[in-house]
């Protein structure tokens, strides 16, 4: 199961304003208590500052993850709490996160079985959903790169060998050192023909999670986290943005918010980690209330699912 209390009543969600918080490593949060989390401290700041709202919340993250991988944890978990209120947890690796080729890069597992729901294009090249391989585990390509955080060359060449990641390697194999999760994440390393691959399957897990907000009646909002912003050369928050703006999704920014609150943004995670501490998660807790306080008819009733 996920580290966290046990699942709220699916009556007491449905009869209060659910907020359902679903994201990677950051919601998982790991380096927090349990009532450090972000939807935690969300409905204790609600109880006390919006008490006519009745703000119930769950959350469900997996370090890792990307929003196509993500979408599993609301077919499987969230749309069962009826939520009138769906957030996505936002961070830079997430581009990297939801495509297969990066994904395997930067864990070592073959990018056509990996362990958790993916995307990919079907022979008529439209953009599907992928089941996860029961048996990813048994046909790595490389052993995951924890220690430098990038791939071995033998695995790029394999790779390129490939005719569905062929071009998109094309020229990328004699720069190795390049291949790393960190690289990824700043998108402004990525060649054109990198981050035309990255963003469209990001594209495609927004896509998703739209329609599954549209089809049950939930209100869908992204809560950029403040890494998006924090180095000024990397351009993914416009890009989120952009992106966000054109399926119709309001983003909060947290970094915008912990700098009204003139909060030093270093304070917001470990020295030495880079997960928000509680600080962070409560910062994220009061951008979320300030928004939910600005637009409270979200928490009239949901329509009734689509069976």
């Amino acid at each position: 199961g996920f580290p966290d209390r046990e699942p709220i009543d699916g009556k007491r969600a449905a009869e209060s304003c659910h907020v359902a918080v679903i994201g990677d490593s950051i919601v998982e949060a790991l380096q927090v208590s349990i009532d450090e989390k972000l939807h935690v401290q969300l409905e204790e700041i609600a109880a006390e500052n919006l008490p006519d709202l009745d703000v119930t919340a769950s959350a469900w993250g997996l370090m890792g993850t990307g929003q196509i991988a993500q979408t599993a944890y609301y077919d499987e978990f969230a749309r069962r709490m009826r939520p009138n209120l769906l957030v996505l947890v936002f961070v830079p690796n997430d581009f990297v996160d939801n495509t297969p080729l990066f994904n395997s890069l930067t864990t070592g597992y073959d990018p056509d079985r990996l362990p958790q729901r993916s995307a990919e294009r079907n022979e008529n090249r439209i953009m599907v959903l992928r089941p996860p391989d029961s048996e990813a585990y048994l046909h790595r390509l490389a052993p995951a790169p924890i220690e430098s955080r990038a791939p071995q060359t033998s695995q790029i060449e394999i790779l390129a060998r490939r005719p569905r990641y062929a071009t998109i390697l094309a020229g990328e194999t004699n720069i190795p050192e390049g291949w790393s999760w960190f690289e990824f994440s700043l998108l402004r390393n990525l060649s054109p023909r990198l981050l035309e691959y990255a963003l469209e399957f990001t594209a495609f897990g927004l896509e998703q999670f739209k329609e599954r907000a549209d089809e049950d009646g939930v209100r869908l909002i992204i809560l950029s986290t403040y890494w998006m912003r924090q180095d000024r050369g990397n351009p993914a928050f416009p890009i989120l943005s952009a992106m966000a703006e054109e399926h119709g999704i309001p983003v909060i920014d947290q970094y915008e918010y912990a700098l009204r609150q003139r909060m030093d943004i270093s304070d917001l995670n470990w020295d030495h980690d880079a997960h928000w501490n509680s600080t962070g998660h409560r910062i994220a807790a009061e951008a979320l209330a300030e928004w939910l306080a600005d637009n409270r008819h979200v928490c009239d009733d949901v329509d009734e699912f689509s069976s």
